[in-house]
Parts: C-alpha cells; sequence; structure tokens
C-alpha cells in the first residue's frame, strides 16, 4: 500500500490581514506535523486574500512567507501546497501561483493559475498561467490547480494523462455555489479515475460568503472527508494504489478513443 496523510487546514481569512492569516495557519500546519500529515493543503491566497488596493505592497512580503513555510515544512518533514500572489521578475505582472514547498524546505511545485474568475474581478488584478502542473514527489504525483480552474475538465484530463494520482485544488469558493464544488470535485475524481481534494476558505470578505465544506473524494467517487463550513481542520489516509485498482476494474480511462474531438465535429 502507497499511504498519504493528507492534511486539510480550511481557514477564515482576513483580506490583507497577514499576521492574523499567518497565525491561524501556522497553529494548523504545527497541528499537521503533530499528527504525522505528509501533505498539508492551505486555502486559495492563504496569506492574504482577496486584497486587491494592497497586491503590490502584499505581493513583496511572499517571498518571506514561502520561507517560513518552508522551515515549518522541514521541521515537521512534511509537504504544503496553497497559493501565493507572485510576481514575475521578467515581466513584472502579478500571478496567483500556487506553491508546494518540500519537506527540505524548498519549492517543489509552482503552477500560476489560468482560469481567472471574472465575477471576482480576478482578471483585472492578476496575469493568467499558460501551463498545468503535475509534480512527481516522494509521496506521489500531484496535479496542482486552482478553485475556478476545477470548472475545466479538460485541464484535469490532461493531469491525469501526464500521471497525476492526486488532483489538489486550494479554493476560495463561494458558499451560494457550493454545491458546484462538491459535485464537480466528485465529476474530476471520478471521470479520471484518482483521489482529488479541495480545501475551501471559511468565513467571509467583505462582501462574499465562503462556503468551507472542503472535501476529499476517492476514484471510484466516494467521499472519504467533508468538513462544515466553519474553519476547521480534518486529515484522511488516501492509499495511492487505489487509482491503479480503479482504472483496472473498470477501463473507461484506458478505452478513451483520443481522436474523437476529429471525427464528431467535422
Amino acid at each position: 500500500m502507497r499511504r498519504l496523510k493528507l492534511a486539510l487546514a480550511q481557514l477564515a481569512l482576513a483580506e490583507g490581514a497577514r499576521a492574523a492569516n499567518w497565525r491561524a495557519a501556522k497553529a494548523v500546519l504545527d497541528q499537521a506535523g503533530a499528527g504525522g500529515a505528509d501533505l498539508v493543503v492551505l486555502p486559495e491566497m492563504w496569506h492574504t486574500g482577496y486584497a486587491y488596493r494592497q497586491l503590490p505592497e502584499l505581493v513583496k512580503q511572499t517571498s518571506d512567507s514561502l520561507h517560513r513555510v518552508g522551515e515549518l515544512a522541514s521541521k515537521h518533514g512534511y509537504f504544503v501546497a496553497g497559493s501565493w500572489p507572485e510576481r514575475d521578475a521578467h515581466d513584472g505582472r502579478i500571478y496567483n501561483t500556487a506553491c508546494i514547498v518540500g519537506p527540505d524546505g524548498s519549492v517543489r511545485a509552482r503552477y500560476r493559475k489560468v482560469h481567472l474568475f471574472g465575477p471576482m474581478k480576478e482578471d483585472r488584478h492578476f496575469a493568467a498561467g499558460r501551463s498545468a502542473c503535475v509534480a512527481k514527489l516522494e509521496i506521489g504525483t500531484v496535479g496542482l490547480a486552482l478553485c475556478y480552474d476545477l470548472r475545466f475538465p479538460e485541464q484535469a484530463r490532461k493531469m491525469a494523462l501526464h500521471g497525476a494520482e492526486l488532483l489538489l485544488y486550494p479554493a476560495q469558493w463561494p458558499q451560494v455555489r457550493l454545491g458546484h464544488f462538491h459535485t464537480l470535485l466528485a465529476a474530476r475524481a471520478i471521470e479520471n479515475q484518482l483521489f482529488a481534494a479541495g480545501v475551501n476558505r471559511a468565513g467571509r470578505s467583505a462582501t462574499v460568503q465562503f462556503g468551507g465544506g472542503s472535501t476529499v473524494v476517492g476514484p471510484r467517487g466516494d467521499v472519504l472527508a467533508q468538513l462544515g463550513p466553519e474553519e476547521s481542520f480534518a486529515e484522511v489516509e488516501l492509499d495511492l494504489n487505489e487509482v491503479a485498482a480503479a482504472r483496472e476494474a473498470v477501463t473507461y480511462l484506458a478505452d478513451r478513443v483520443k481522436e474523437v474531438d476529429e471525427f464528431l465535429y467535422r
């Protein structure tokens, strides 16, 4: 069995309140370390929230934040995933960038959000990424995406075809559409026969109530963990061998006709 202990850190964030957000995150990161987690997932933009007016200043703190998370990852011997604002050194644009920090303290994977959510004005303040991300880690092969990306099945399929056994979706998903969040996580897991984990924000901003409801779905569509609406923490054991077992039992992923678009839409 290839076991992976996954920790879900569902935080109630405050826009621009780096100190308060860090204290909340550190508490659960320490808790995950005490529980022997292999991978801890934080919500999207967990350190800063979507404080657009402060973004040019907040992005200057990303390097320090990554360093502090790296110190905890080294101390506890686990991986940590979440997203930060990142300014590109060459084009000067700011991206919503998800990172996986490894137990050596270094950034082991980096993904710039491809699909930006217009209703929250994300596309006005961030540049869009141009590629998917699959990271081969000691704990397994992980696909990394963010929130709104969950609505685009072709991105999940690309990650699955590149070997992903677990898809991670740090998120800030509103309460009003939380049912979509749960349905789409199940769909991405079922259609690609892998694990899918969405870790959402709790609480509210000035205008949006966020839903919490962080969820892990297995490769056969079974819900392995699901949190309520409040700030909370959970751990779940995954057996990554179940991915291969599910694909051997029902072979629809292998039976996919690669040329289907060509002959269906002539």
